[in-house]
């Protein structure tokens, strides 16, 4: 079966439930229930209910259960040019989110509130249809869940109060972001004037800019997967005047959102015309390629 993406739910069990191999495209995998034993570039660790694992085509890994117990795996399989693309668009000169440039892959421990949303968009692109579209939206969703940028990394892994680590990544939902600075300061439950006085010396950045990255790599993703109206992305965003939008929008990208818009497009069109490759489960002899 040739197709851009294959999203699975599999229910694997035995000691040798899935064998080693590597493959031609990447992964997504998630433990959604159960547990198991991972080998993966020979390292083997034991896996739990929450687990998420960006798998590249290069890793070597395989799956098997513990006590002969079943589990299941959330699994989204896509051809890796697309990773690529996003990285280029979204990441210029940064670590790629999917983390290529790491000896191991990345790993990450889903908590009860991340795992019901991570159910939730597996499901949704399940029963989507097969476009370029839902799978761009699903990573994207996905990267900027797990994944923060620089200017978000450098608050969350800082000597930061727990409060403020919280509101940040609490910000970065749309329903919040639109608000702006006094939605952060609200969240954070002190006074503003204490917020950005802290916010600035962990960061080294004021908090109005850096919210509008924020919204400036919303107002990107939606106008490079949607067809909205420029207005609507401006105000979905926060923006209630349209010129400045637009002044932060090129001075954060050096185009206009509706050229931006019409090159994101294009590029998409490329991608959906090029070459795609079989996702179907292959059958493994426990040998790689």
């Amino acid at each position: 079966m040739n197709r851009l993406y294959a999203p699975r739910r599999m229910q694997l069990q035995g000691k040798e439930a899935y064998c080693l191999h590597d493959h031609e495209f990447a992964e997504v995998l998630c433990l959604d229930e159960g547990e198991c034993l991972h080998q993966i570039n020979g390292h083997s660790h034991q896996l739990t209910t929450g687990d998420c694992i960006f798998i590249r085509p290069w890793d070597y890994h395989s799956f098997h259960s513990v006590n002969g117990k079943p589990f299941w795996l959330l699994n989204v399989c896509f051809q890796w040019h697309l990773n690529a693309k996003i990285a280029q668009r979204y990441y210029p000169g940064e670590p790629t989110p999917f983390g290529e440039d790491l000896p191991m892959p990345k790993a990450f421990r889903l908590e009860a509130g991340r795992l019901r949303w991570m159910r939730n968009t597996f499901f949704s692109l399940l029963q989507a249809p097969t476009t370029t579209f839902h799978i761009e939206r699903y990573l994207m969703n996905l990267f900027a869940e797990l994944c923060p940028l620089p200017e978000e990394d450098s608050l969350l892994n800082s000597q930061a109060p727990l409060w403020m680590k919280n509101a940040w990544q609490a910000i970065q939902h749309p329903e919040h972001l639109r608000l702006g600075p006094p939605e952060f300061h609200r969240l954070c439950g002190r006074s503003p004037e204490h917020v950005s006085r802290e916010f600035r010396r962990l960061t080294g950045q004021t908090l109005t800019r850096s919210i509008n990255q924020l919204r400036m790599n919303y107002a990107s993703s939606l106008l490079a997967s949607s067809s909205r109206e420029i207005i609507d992305v401006a105000l979905d965003c926060g923006f209630e005047s349209l010129s400045h939008f637009y002044a932060c929008f090129r001075r954060n990208s050096n185009t206009s959102p509706a050229a931006f818009r019409k090159q994101a497009q294009a590029e998409s069109s490329t991608w959906m015309e090029s070459p795609t490759m079989p996702l179907s489960r292959p059958e493994f002899s426990g040998q790689g390629k």
